[in-house]
This record gives structure tokens, sequence and C-alpha cells, in this order.
């Protein structure tokens, strides 16, 4: 079977080979590809060893990403692309990282270190699917499995056993009996994985395709993650693949300050802590079922705000059908709800005798809350009567 390798890809592959060394694509570049899927990043495996790689690619722009570990990253054709030695690991004291990594000359060493049979591919145009763990057949028959014995792969790194959900939710594979059975008996090793590792899987987690299905799978691990998690009421399908929505519904039973001190724990970024309270806070809001009131709450929260909280609320059985609709019907009829979209503006109030300053400001905001409200229309003489009435301006 023939991979198309990206242009970037190409020439790295072919200047070590060149050099007389072996290289394949490895791990979910390849198990992506022979989905059909587009990988989002390529990586490659050889046998030239770091200081092998620099000489190969001397006059590239090369960075030191995990040099001690025998990787280094190439910019080729504007793209950054990991190189990594083939290697074997030693021991996982922490249940984190390798206490030592030996550099191997034989690529099925290097295989059997990884985390699953799907991942456990290599791809060279040369020998076409290397798979020692038949990775291929567990593509085809769609599950999930450890390399090897399930048990030490996750006492070498807690994290896969998020990264076993995240690639169940993601690729919609259920997990084989045996990885699923050590990943529940292990899970207490997340403990020792940095919150922010686990944080970044558990997004990815989230936003799979069956996510739904996984997490009620294994309560127990997201417990580990969330405290006083529980699945009842979740519904992550109706809702768009995006990390805050997702993680608002995981904890859509809690206060915006009980979900903001699970994402503090976690380090979660600014904007996901933003998204989750901000939902959870106007989780029972009623909705306006006029036209005028949902302008006043585009006018307040912007449009994706807005469709997060309607898709929110949805999920969780609320009647959002008359909101969605007047939402529909002021985007497409360009109705006003911000002040770019007002139909005068400073120049506009200045030339009106507004003076310049706070009482200009004050006057614009007055008049797009008219307008929003439905008190004035949108047209540029109405606005400028109302601004230089006296008993309008300056009004809060």
């Amino acid at each position: 079977m023939q991979i198309r390798l990206p242009e970037s890809v190409k020439p790295l592959m072919g200047r070590l080979e060149a050099a007389g060394f072996e290289v394949f694509c490895v791990g979910g570049c390849v198990r992506d590809s022979l989905l059909g899927r587009k990988p989002d990043d390529w990586d490659l495996t050889t046998s030239a060893l770091p200081q092998q790689m620099e000489t190969v690619f001397a006059g590239w722009r090369v960075l030191a990403t995990g040099r001690r570990h025998g990787t280094i990253t190439v910019v080729s054709d504007s793209q950054p692309v990991e190189i990594t030695t083939f290697r074997v690991d030693g021991g996982y004291r922490d249940g984190r990282h390798p206490e030592q990594v030996t550099f191997t000359p034989h690529l099925a060493d290097d295989l059997a270190r990884r985390d699953f049979t799907v991942n456990a591919l290599a791809y060279s145009p040369h020998t076409g699917i290397v798979d020692r763990f038949d990775g291929v057949g567990d593509l085809r028959r769609r599950v999930i499995r450890a390399v090897g014995n399930p048990c030490l792969r996750f006492e070498e790194d807690a994290l896969r056993i998020v990264r076993a959900l995240r690639f169940a939710s993601v690729l919609g594979f259920p997990i084989d009996p045996a990885t699923a059975e050590a990943l529940r008996s292990h899970r207490q090793l997340l403990e020792k994985v940095s919150a922010e590792r686990l944080f970044t899987e558990l997004c990815k987690l989230v936003c799979g395709e069956t996510a739904d299905t996984v997490i009620q799978q294994f309560p127990e691990v997201i417990a580990l993650l969330i405290d006083h998690f529980s699945p009842d009421g979740m519904r992550l399908h109706p809702l768009p693949a995006l990390p805050g929505i997702r993680l608002a519904m995981l904890m859509h039973a809690f206060s915006p300050a009980q979900a903001d001190a699970v994402l503090l724990r976690l380090k979660a970024d600014r904007a996901a802590r933003r998204t989750v309270t901000a939902l959870l806070s106007r989780r029972d809001q009623p909705l306006p079922s006029s036209r005028a009131g949902i302008r006043q709450l585009v006018s307040e929260l912007g449009v994706q705000p807005l469709r997060d909280l309607l898709a929110f609320q949805g999920a969780l059985g609320r009647e959002t059908g008359p909101a969605c609709h007047w939402l529909e019907r002021i985007l497409a009829d360009g109705d006003c709800w911000n002040l770019g979209m007002l139909a005068v503006d400073g120049h506009d109030l200045l030339s009106a005798g507004i003076p310049a300053g706070r009482e200009l400001g004050e006057t614009l905001r007055f008049l797009l809350m008219q307008v929003v409200e439905g008190r004035l229309p949108n047209q540029k003489s109405e606005l400028l009567r109302a601004a230089t009435a006296n008993d309008t301006r300056g009004a809060p």
C-alpha cells in the first residue's frame, strides 16, 4: 500500500536515505493515512543518531527540541517535522518519563515501545507498511489495543490511560477488553501526570465523535480529573466539537465557582475557563422569545457566545427554538446590534455638536441600546435627532 507523502517530508527522507540511513514515517500519520484521514503532523523515525541527523541537515533550520531523547525538529517547506532516532526506553520510575533511552539500530525495537498497536505502524515508500503488532488488523477491527502487556504500558506512562480514551473517542473505536481492564485498575497512576498534559488530552477526548459513549463507559477515569464528576444528564454529541462548551457539559451540574476550581487545578487556559463559567452562569437563564430581546442578548454576549449558550441550553433540554429562530433572522436581515453597525459614528456626533470625550461615548451607547431595544430605527437622521434632543444627550 502506498501512502501519499507531503512535500515537507519527501526531501527529509531522501537526504537521510542518501546518507545511508533507514527512515520511516511513524505513528499517527501512518494510522490516519490508512484510515483516509488527513494527518495533523508527520513524524519520522530513523537509524541515524542525533549528531548524524544534524550533519545530514546542515544548512537547514534545525531545532534541538529533544536531543537527549533522540529527537530533532527540521523545518521543511515551512513545516516542522520531528525526526527521532530508533530507541528503546529504560525504566519509568515516575510513571511519566523513562529514566534513560538507548538508541538502537532496529526499527522493531522502536515500535515495541509505543503505546497502542494502531500507533505502532511505520511506512517507507521502499518497504511499505511495517506492522509488528497487527496494528493494521486492529484498524480493520476498529479497536484500541495496547502494544504488548497493557499494564506495563500504563505503568510506563500513565497519560496513556487518558490517551486510550481519547483515541477511542476520536476514532470511534472500542477499547480492547484487556486494555480497558488495565486502564481501570491503573487509573490512580494519573495522579503522577502533570495537569497540563491531562488537560490537553481531556480537551481532545471531549471533542471526539463518540465522546459520550467513551465517558459513559469510563466515568471512574474522568472522576480522577474532575472531582465529583457524574455522567448523569451529560449530552456532548449535540454540541459543537469545541473544548470550552463540551467541558461545560461535563460539569453542567457544577456551579461556576466549582467548575473554575477544577479548571484551575488542571491549569486550563483562560479562554476555556471564561467559556465554561459563562455558560454555567447562564445555564438556567430564561431566554427571550422576541426579536428585540435576542438583539439585546447578542449585543451583550456576541454571536458565537450566544450560539454556544443556545446549543448548551438545548443539549440540556431547554426550549431554545424561538431564540434560535430570531438569532438567525437578526443575522440574515442585518439588524444592528453593535456600535459598528450603528448608522452614526463619533464623527457624525461631533459634527452635530456633541462634545468629544465621555459624553460622546455615552451618547453612542445610548443610541445603540435604543436601536437594539426597538425604540429607534437605525437611520442616521433619527439617531442624530435623538442625540441632540435635550432629554437624551448624555443619557446613560
